[in-house]
């Protein structure tokens, strides 16, 4: 779960219709909340993996644009 970015089951976020974040319980999840939690892409490898492939100039170009 902490590769998911949850250290505590017992306080998972979530966003209300209202765009609120919400603390949840995963004991209180539904079967389908737990699945699409375990499912989703981890992002962090994502970010990671792009990185590897810039060089210093092309991260240092793109750290002036931003």
């Amino acid at each position: 779960m902490k590769t998911r970015g949850i250290d505590d089951l017992e306080k998972i976020n979530f966003e209300d219709d209202n765009g609120q974040l919400v603390e949840r319980s995963w004991n209180d999840l539904s079967k389908e909340e737990k699945l699409n939690i375990l499912n989703t892409p981890l992002e962090i490898n994502n970010h990671q993996d792009n990185s590897s492939f810039l060089s210093e100039e092309e991260i240092n170009l793109l750290n002036t644009i931003r």
